[in-house]
């Protein structure tokens, strides 16, 4: 189940988050937004250093998993940034569904 989305603009400012809130305490919504914000910062890495395997593709894909949360990123032609996360106890969603809801 998505736990939190996030949209960033080409300029890396946070322009919309959006954290689920039923069953969902101020402790856990701390933690979900500083899972967020490691992964843009690994969005930025993989936008940043491509390395040799530079693709086209606009999903990123997987981005971070700890116990607890797995995010997911997409990037749009125009830069901005569109990062997931998810409770990674939840197998239902699959790498190939997330893609399809970027």
């Amino acid at each position: 189940m998505a736990l939190c989305a996030a949209i960033f603009d080409k300029k890396d400012i946070l322009v919309f988050i959006k954290i689920k809130e039923k069953g969902i305490n101020s402790e856990t919504s701390t933690e979900i937004s500083r899972f967020l914000y490691n992964s843009f910062d690994i969005i930025l890495d993989k936008i940043n250093y491509p390395g040799a395997k530079a693709t086209q593709d606009l999903y990123i894909g997987s981005l971070l998993i700890n116990s607890s949360f797995r995010s997911f990123g997409y990037l749009t032609n125009t830069n901005t940034k569109f990062l997931l996360v998810t409770d990674v106890e939840n197998n239902l969603l699959k790498d190939h569904e997330i893609r399809l809801f970027f």
